[in-house]
């Protein structure tokens, strides 16, 4: 134990001492990478399809205290969202025939949480508030045209009709829900059939476990701190690999639920950092603030059959606050848009995943 103490005591001493349409730029497409090609690692870094300049998009032009936020209309169309506090600017583009263009901007005070894709291609404000009640504003693509509807039992905020269950709402799709009650998951049609039930887990009668359908057939959950694919009746279909970094809380899917992308904030230090880091942490209860900064970003898609990788992207410093989603994906999976401080880029993804070690069932 002295001898660990010395050592310790050794480390510790050594550390101790515009506007975005006018500038946008494209590149070639990229070959996807065949089901074959054996690789046992992501392929290196591509560049990105397009790059938007977003500096002329951040009202009052606060880069430091602008959050962002972006969702995928339809395959080609996307909305980018930059606030400063309860000002914010959106802006609508077009990815179509290679030539990315705005369609539509925005200037407003409304203030939000998220940014939806609305069922008709639209754009879909969450929890807006207006006159003491909560709702949703719906807006045209090209952010023309806009309504506000306040929230109202069994209505989704995109408008779509819930169907009725017993206990807690989880999830809804298309004609389907899943509700959770008394340690217990059901998934209901709309005609009121139970499609399949489990049992979520003895703690999860304290807990609200979390479920995201994947399609029509199949949902995501989390067990034992890693995320799993279930049937309707809880059988697991595949399990992904945890990561020392985890996979982070914020999820987009494709609208078949084949694909997963993950967006999560990182902390990546040296060695030093990392060990003054860690003995800070024992005095003060794991509560140092040093060890809860993020440093940087990272946006990983995953194959929901098979486990595999298809694509990683690492962020530095230009990130943005944790608050609101920064990347998501097409509704076919083919697309990954990320939004930072500075710039939107958008990576075409591979037609079928290279081998990874997240494949693991």
């Amino acid at each position: 134990m002295g001898k660990v103490l010395a050592v310790l005591a050794t480390a510790m001493s050594c550390i101790v001492a515009g506007c975005a349409s006018n500038l946008l730029s494209s590149r070639p497409q990229l070959p996807a990478v065949p089901s074959n090609s054996g690789l046992t690692a992501p392929a290196p870094a591509q560049e990105p399809l397009y790059r938007i300049d977003l500096s002329g998009l951040v009202p009052h032009r606060q880069g430091p205290y602008v959050e962002g936020a972006i969702v995928f209309l339809t395959d080609r169309i996307l909305t980018v969202a930059m606030c400063v506090k309860a000002a914010c600017n959106l802006a609508t583009f077009d990815l179509e025939d290679g030539n990315p263009r705005q369609i539509g901007l925005m200037n407003d005070d409304t203030h939000f949480q998220a940014i939806l894709r609305g069922h008709d291609g639209g754009v879909v404000l969450t929890r807006v508030r207006r006159g003491g009640q909560i709702g949703v504003v719906l807006l045209s693509p090209d952010l023309h045209t806009s309504q506000w509807i306040p929230r109202a039992p069994g209505v989704s905020p995109r408008g779509e009709n819930i169907p009725d269950g017993k206990g807690r709402l989880l999830d809804h799709a298309a004609n389907v829900a899943a509700y959770f009650d008394q340690g217990t998951v059901r998934i209901v049609g709309f005609d009121g059939k139970l499609l399949g039930s489990f049992n979520a887990g003895a703690s999860s009668r304290q807990s609200i476990p979390l479920i995201r359908f994947l399609g029509q057939d199949r949902l995501l959950t989390q067990r034992g701190g890693r995320f799993v694919v279930l049937d309707y009746n809880g059988k697991v279909m595949r399990s992904l690999k945890r990561q020392q970094d985890g996979w982070g809380v914020r999820i987009a899917q494709s609208a078949d639920g084949n694909r997963l992308l993950f967006d999560s904030l990182t902390r990546d230090v040296g060695f030093a950092q990392s060990m003054k880091e860690k003995a800070l942490a024992l005095p003060t209860m794991g509560m140092s603030a040093d060890g809860e900064v993020p440093n940087g970003e990272r946006v990983r898609v995953v194959d929901t059959w098979s486990g595999r990788l298809c694509f990683e992207w690492k962020g530095d410093a230009t990130f943005l606050p944790r608050f609101r989603s920064h990347a998501d994906m097409n509704p076919s999976g083919r697309l990954a848009a990320i939004v930072t401080q500075e710039s939107l880029v958008i990576y075409r993804l591979p037609e079928a995943c290279p081998v990874h070690q997240t494949d693991e069932r």
